[in-house]
């Protein structure tokens, strides 16, 4: 009998897939930008250690911190103008070595 043999999908209506994807890309903004937040205060917003010190701390991969949160900020901001903003006790630039210098 072939209906046992037969394999079967249930059938998902459209209204739900598309309400699913809807609240799966909400979360995914709201956890970016949770994550964005934490990471940018653990180096602006430290109640312990100053951004100098963290930056001067991280050596080389300070390039790559920085390029997480910024690359968070931006993408935040490409979908929600001013989502994505943190308060930075100065600027910074990077070293050709990846290290990071407070400008």
């Amino acid at each position: 009998m072939e209906i046992l043999t037969r394999q079967i999908t249930e059938s998902i209506p459209l209204e739900k897939v598309v309400s699913n994807t809807l609240l799966k890309a909400q979360g995914s903004f709201e956890s970016i930008k949770a994550i964005h937040h934490g990471l940018s205060n653990q180096i602006w917003d430290h109640p312990i250690y100053s951004a100098g010190q963290i930056i001067t701390g991280l050596g080389t991969d300070a390039s790559g911190v920085f390029c997480v949160l910024n690359t968070f900020e931006t993408a935040l901001n490409n979908c929600i103008s001013g989502s994505a903003m943190c308060e930075k006790e100065g600027t910074y630039t990077i070293n050709s070595n990846g290290s990071a210098n407070l400008t």
